[in-house]
């Protein structure tokens, strides 16, 4: 390894370290409301983590457009224009303002209409007053975005950190006492959890705007909207939404099949897609991390230090996962007696992490790939891919080796791990060719 590489890996490593600590922060917080709700009873929390899935379906589109902020403000801060960078956090938080409008409308619709879909009354009674006070933390959680952009965007992470840790102090408490009454609060049952979180999401963002605001300097004006800057945020954004839309869904139908082979195999399922989902927060990380580098150097017109910024990224991100596949291989009975106790789930869950290590590597690859891409202003392409990947390879691969080979299943999950090797390897190929000249600014 040259000392260029040695230097890249260790600037990745310092700004990819404080964001999955904030990442794992925030996973952190979804499973304190868990845990909190669970004592009302498997209604309530099935009700809970239902309304919970629709509201991230949802948001995550405006997510997107949030995430279009990251080579922007990357790139104009690998330039040293500071002027730039604060219009695109501007122009980013006028349309989280006017996103969220659309967005928490449906949202607000689904909360009165899911009864129409055959979701059961009683679980429509939980459902509904979770889902409209968590509808009122999509313009925070918006903002909150917009913001980490442009911190991370500058390698300020400190603050991220803070705010997570803060959000969590005030989390649990808050969670408790709105729930069951405690501590002077209102007891107003799952609800107490959706106003939570929309307190939680709201102290991260005054933390964020602190930080930014100190970051400025005084007397810093609004900047009014500008059409031309958040067409280019949405042209960049929507795809990205769409592209996590799609990732996302797949899995979902993978949920979907795996219940039409009975509650053992979708519960081993449930359990080893929240053990993946930890180790995935280390993929994340150096996704964002890599996104950041590569626009910094982008901005700073060094096509050498493009490239290595992105493959850099790449081969930390699969070595990274390397180690979780490890863990899943020597122990996977023991993970997941972390999160149940039943001894035929275990045992089901146990052949499912033996695949999930096999894909941990393309898992890596793909997210680290898809950030490097997004860093450099691309990101039509990461959804077509993940279309592809998925829907043409993934999901009717683990149809046939579930149902037509009867693997059961493993065979879903073998299907999981092609799709993601797909995805893996076109978005590689991609930033291969990309990065072996001068890429424009976005």
């Amino acid at each position: 390894m040259n000392a260029s590489v040695r230097a890249e890996l260790s600037a990745l490593v310092r700004l990819a370290g404080p964001l999955l600590v904030t990442g794992l922060g925030h996973m952190l917080l979804g499973v304190v409301d868990t845990a909190i709700v669970g004592r009302l009873g498997e209604g309530p929390l099935g009700a809970v983590g239902l309304a919970a899935n629709l509201f991230f379906t949802v948001s995550v589109l405006g997510f997107g457009w949030m995430l279009a902020l990251d080579p922007l403000i990357a790139q104009a801060a690998g330039a040293r224009e500071p002027e730039v960078a604060r219009g695109a956090l501007w122009q980013g938080v006028w349309v989280a303002a006017a996103g969220a409008v659309p967005l928490a409308a449906l949202l607000f619709v689904i909360a009165f209409e899911i009864g129409r879909f055959g979701v059961p009354p009683e679980t429509v009674r939980d459902f509904t007053p979770y889902l409209l006070a968590r509808t009122w933390s999509l313009f925070p959680f918006l903002l909150l975005a917009a913001l980490r952009s442009f911190l991370q965007g500058y390698e300020l992470t400190r603050p991220l950190v803070i705010s997570v840790v803060v959000a969590n102090v005030v989390n649990v408490p808050l969670t408790w006492g709105l729930v069951f009454g405690a501590g002077g609060f209102a007891g107003l049952g799952v609800a107490g959890a959706g106003w939570a979180s929309v307190v939680a999401t709201v102290v991260q963002a005054l933390v964020l705007a602190h930080a930014v605001r100190v970051r400025w300097g005084p007397h810093r004006g609004a900047r009014p909207p500008s059409r031309a800057e958040i067409l280019k945020i949405l042209r960049l954004g929507t795809p990205i939404g769409l592209q996590l839309v799609a990732e996302v869904g797949s899995f979902s139908v993978v949920s979907v099949l795996m219940s039409t082979i009975g509650t053992r195999a979708l519960g081993a399922h449930q359990v080893a897609l929240m053990l993946i989902s930890v180790t995935f927060q280390v993929a994340l990380a150096l996704g964002a991390a890599t996104a950041t580098r590569v626009g910094h150097a982008i901005g700073r017109d060094a096509p050498g230090d493009t490239r290595r910024a992105g493959l850099t990224g790449i081969a930390a991100g699969g070595a990274a996962m390397l180690a979780g596949a490890a863990l899943f291989l020597a122990a996977p009975g023991p993970l997941a007696r972390i999160l149940t106790d039943e001894a035929g789930v275990i045992a089901a869950a146990a052949p499912l992490l033996a695949v999930a290590a096999a894909f941990q590597l393309s898992d890596g690859v793909q997210c680290v790939a898809a950030g490097a891409l997004r860093g450099a202003g691309d990101t039509r392409w990461p959804l077509v891919a993940n279309l592809a990947g998925h829907y043409l390879v993934g999901v009717p691969l683990g149809a046939l080796l579930a149902f037509g080979l009867e693997w059961g299943a493993v065979g879903l999950w073998w299907g999981l791990s092609a799709g993601l090797t797909a995805v893996a390897a076109a978005l590689t190929f991609r930033f291969w060719a990309l990065s072996r000249g001068r890429v424009a600014r976005a």
